[in-house]
């Protein structure tokens, strides 16, 4: 997506609090200080380029106004003109189409489906971040997340990422809910897609990472690529469940050898919301959580090994090891378990040790199907 803006180095004074009411500059950087735009293939560090645009909302107007700025830094000066007001949203990448809703404090938006490759980097007019304004500064926070990859084979020209749910909402219209407080969380209010395009005309370059932007999601049922080389065009598909975090691309090396997607084992971390000490599996997978007492953000220390202690299928009958789980295992301050390619419905109670001794357990409750959030019951107290 190609977009163009005035020249405001001509008509916009370098006052940043005129008389005449108008405010010319803001000082913006990137979640927790680091920066955006352009992304450094090994680190993963980001950096405002010269002549990146944001969108700047007030609350008086739901229109975008383009501010922009002129050097390459961590925290880059941008420069504009906007009517003062009580408060400020910043929007990169600017789009004039976009609007702001103060009621609500959300932006509306579009993370676009069709992408361009660039070589270690994202197509930068898909790198939805937002921020409120303090005092004149905006620490612009990530929307989305993605998958960064690789191809083995020369010559391809396009390559599509789809969810194997056709419900899913990898990109289209958004809206997103801005905070200063908490993480901007991303809607999907129309152009639903459950697939993303980008493309390379001049051909992938193997053993390079392309970076492909979506919004963070779960896909449940795995997902699939599919790619094109002149007149031909083939498939390699994930049947693991996948989770898109927000500010995460993850790694998927020569994406076009299903060799290489066969390898893929990605957990689904059940305490990424909060810690428990039951969780429910509803689909078959790979999952991790954090040995935490409970509810509490206490993590355990001195753990030598994790076990299942036992499983059951909630039936008098006896059931054989590991089907319910298997390979219980403890990595990098995790506990990890699979569950098999066909979900079973029973439980199973998995335990840290030090030495002999238990520290911990945790009950996991393996019920197909079941959606805990679409029965769940708030009660008060009194």
């Amino acid at each position: 997506m190609i977009i163009s803006c005035a020249d405001f180095s001509e008509n916009v004074t370098n006052d940043s609090n005129p008389e005449n009411g108008m405010v010319t500059e803001f000082s913006a950087t990137y979640e927790f200080h680091d920066s955006r735009t352009v992304i450094d293939d090994e680190t993963g560090h980001l950096s405002w380029q010269k002549g990146d645009l944001i969108s700047i909302f007030s609350a008086e107007s739901s229109s975008p106004t383009c501010f922009e700025t002129a050097s390459n830094e961590d925290t880059a000066t941008f420069k504009g003109q906007i009517a003062k007001s009580a408060t400020y949203v910043g929007l990169y990448p600017y789009d004039p189409n976009s609007s702001f809703n103060l009621s609500s404090s959300s932006v509306s938006t579009t993370l676009n489906i069709n992408q361009k490759a660039v070589v270690g980097s994202f197509d930068p007019s898909c790198f939805l971040t937002v921020g409120l304004a303090d005092n004149q500064q905006i620490d612009f926070r990530n929307v989305c997340g993605g998958v960064r990859f690789s191809v083995s084979t020369p010559g391809i020209t396009k390559v599509v990422f789809r969810s194997l749910e056709k419900a899913s909402a990898l990109a289209g219209t958004v809206r997103i809910k801005v905070s200063n407080t908490e993480v901007p969380v991303a809607t999907v209010t129309a152009n639903r897609s459950d697939s993303v395009v980008i493309s390379c005309p001049e051909g992938f370059e193997t053993g390079k990472h392309y970076y492909i932007t979506t919004l963070p999601i779960l896909l449940n049922q795995g997902f699939e690529f599919i790619f094109y080389k002149e007149n031909l065009n083939w498939s390699t598909v994930c049947y693991q469940p996948v989770e898109i975090k927000r500010s995460v691309y993850s790694t998927v090396n020569n994406a076009d050898d299903q060799n290489s997607i066969d390898k893929i084992k990605v957990p689904v971390d059940l305490s990424v919301d909060e810690t428990a000490n039951c969780y429910v599996v509803s689909s078959p997978g790979y999952y991790k959580f954090l040995p935490t007492k409970g509810n509490t953000s206490k993590v355990l220390s001195g753990i030598d090994k994790v076990g299942l202690v036992w499983e059951t299928a909630n039936t008098s009958g006896s059931i054989s090891e590991h089907d319910i789980l298997s390979n219980v295992s403890f990595i990098n301050g995790y506990i990890y378990f699979e569950t098999p390619a066909e979900l079973k419905d029973g439980n199973a109670l998995i335990a840290a040790y030090n030495g002999s001794n238990v520290l911990w357990s945790w009950h996991i409750w393996c019920c197909k199907g079941f959606d805990p959030d679409g029965t769940a019951q708030r009660y008060k107290e009194f």
